[in-house]
């Protein structure tokens, strides 16, 4: 095999690793977050445009139950990062 395409090869599993390892932390936030919350309903959140940094479900009604605050709200934070 090519150095090269073992290399590319060697990078793209890396890449696939860490993506799932991201999907694990971002089920274990929610985990975590409906125990805190107490929200038990599950919201599948609208497929749209993936913007970087975006959680994998719809967190929005469990911060608000934690804070008591509608974070959407605060500058800076947009409703897709919810």
């Amino acid at each position: 095999m090519e150095r090269r395409t073992r290399f590319e090869l060697e990078q793209s599993y890396s890449i696939y690793q860490f993506y799932h390892a991201l999907k694990e932390c971002d089920a274990k936030i929610e985990e975590h977050l409906r125990e805190k919350s107490g929200v038990d309903t599950f919201v599948e959140p609208k497929k749209k445009r993936v913007i970087k940094n975006n959680l994998n479900f719809n967190g929005k009604e469990m911060l608000y139950e934690l804070t008591g605050t509608d974070l959407a709200e605060i500058l800076g934070l947009r409703k897709q990062m919810l």
